[in-house]
């Protein structure tokens, strides 16, 4: 790319959808405008940095499209004393013409493979999943192998209706996506539909509260997304969040495990969001929040919830925006206090309207409960069943999971207030404490996401956790 000028490059083109690359010296944001052969507009826009995907669905097999895009740069940082100067815009010529009909393809990925490889076989493999998934197009699959991925997977591609965009890892394969400490984000889509991500680890991030969208799996503005089988496997790392999405339209997350991230999980203004057979494991400060609206539903079903970090008993699992739309059942729940003083459920809103602030007799820190961080009416599940009119079907127990063979639990909230948070403990409940921290995560282990299945009998039977039958494919 030439000093101070912008790149646009075409990635995948199928007969309904096609997908252009920016790449600028600065952060920018592009306008797409196309014109197909009847004079009929269509457009596109984003601004996401120094490199980006814009992706156009809908559109006509065998069509001719012809158009300009529109590149604006920001102001230009240079290391002088000068003043930074506007980069100003640049404008760019398209034309492409849609096949008749898409053959869909395989792409194969190999950390032995090499990028300038086609990527059709597993001989000729490429070597960078980012890499394959800017080559593909809708209704395509991306395949890939076993190994260590030092990478940021970048979807660049997108799917459309009726034609899925599948990136997975191949059947019997071990795959990771590997943060190396430093990257801040596993997966990340932006503007994408139709697409499916299954059957990887993600591990070894890095993030704070200070990074742009960090997470395991990070989904902004699309529809139509399915998350199976994904570790975020944090036990060594320092990762913000597991799964975090925004603005996504009927994201579907099943079979998935999100271990010891700072939160669990955030999805915002994800309308008809549905999270199934998912297990989520000593997250720090809370498993998550789900920013449910009046316009934005969400189901919670079948999932586990596993204890959080010592230093956060107190705190409620999620945090739920809207009340009215937000719908769950047959969870099972792994607590270290009793069900009738852990805090499940915390709430802002019902109806529209924000609900009471409580403390409801948890030791929750007063400056956290004014911040509204968990809620303001901050319930246990029973009281949750009461106050909604909803019937009793979560499971608290131990789901005796192959991965979680250790779990503390304190006496009552009285016990870990006093002996935990107030240092108050004998050596002997001290040790039980390094144990806690130690056993429960294994963080020296290799573990699979299998490991995370349940083996209590009851879990199976209601079908709560992981689904077995999902990992014999």
């Amino acid at each position: 790319m030439p000093e101070g000028r912008a790149e646009l490059r075409k990635g995948g083109i199928s007969s309904t959808a096609a997908t252009f690359i920016v790449r600028t010296p600065a952060n920018s944001g592009t306008r797409i405008t196309l014109q197909d052969q009847s004079g009929k507009n269509i457009t596109a826009s984003d601004s996401n940095g120094s490199e980006y995907a814009i992706s156009l669905t809908g559109l006509k097999p065998g069509t001719t499209y012809k158009g300009k895009a529109r590149i604006s740069l920001s102001r230009v940082k240079l290391i002088t004393n000068a003043p930074a100067k506007n980069a100003g815009a640049e404008v760019c010529d398209i034309a492409f013409t849609t096949p008749v009909r898409d053959t869909p393809r395989t792409l194969y990925v190999s950390v032995d493979g090499d990028n300038r490889n086609d990527g059709s076989s597993w001989s000729k493999a490429i070597a960078g999943i980012s890499v394959a998934v800017a080559r593909a197009r809708a209704g395509d699959t991306v395949l890939v192998g076993s190994g260590n991925y030092k990478e940021t997977v970048r979807i660049f591609a997108t799917g459309d209706k009726g034609k899925w965009l599948t990136i997975a890892g191949a059947p019997g394969s071990d795959v990771s996506i590997d943060g190396c400490r430093n990257l801040h984000q596993g997966i990340f889509l932006r503007g994408k539909h139709y697409v499916r991500l299954d059957n990887m680890r993600i591990w070894n991030n890095f993030g704070n509260g200070s990074l742009s969208a960090p997470g395991g799996v990070v989904i902004q503005n699309g529809s139509n997304i399915v998350i199976s089988r994904i570790f975020y496997d944090n036990r060594a790392g320092n990762g913000q969040l597991c799964f975090n999405a925004s603005g996504t339209e009927n994201l579907l997350m099943e079979n998935c495990v999100g271990v010891t991230g700072f939160s669990g999980i955030s999805f915002s203004s994800c309308p008809d969001l549905e999270i199934r057979n998912c297990v989520f494991v000593r997250n720090k400060v809370s498993h998550g929040h789900i920013g449910t609206t009046l316009t934005a539903p969400a189901h919670l079903h079948h999932c586990i919830f596993a204890g959080h970090v010592l230093q956060k008993v107190h705190n409620p699992c999620l945090n739920i925006s809207e009340g009215s739309t937000f719908k769950e059942h047959d969870n099972g729940f792994l607590v270290r206090v009793s069900r009738k003083e852990k805090p499940i459920w915390g709430f802002r809103n019902l109806n529209g309207k924000p609900m009471p602030q409580n403390d409801a007799g948890f030791i929750l820190n007063s400056q956290w409960m004014r911040q509204g961080r968990f809620g303001r009416t901050i319930l246990t599940y029973d009281d949750y069943c009461k106050m909604f009119k909803v019937k009793p079907t979560a499971l608290f127990g131990n789901p005796g999971m192959k991965a979680v063979s250790y779990f503390y639990y304190f006496r009552d909230l009285k016990d870990w207030h006093d002996n935990y948070i107030q240092g108050k403990a004998d050596k002997a409940q001290k040790e039980l404490f390094r144990k806690s921290n130690t056993d429960e995560l294994r963080a020296r282990d290799k573990v699979k996401i299998t490991d995370y299945i349940a083996t209590n009998p009851e879990f199976l039977k209601r079908g709560i956790g992981l689904d077995p039958a999902a990992f014999k494919k």
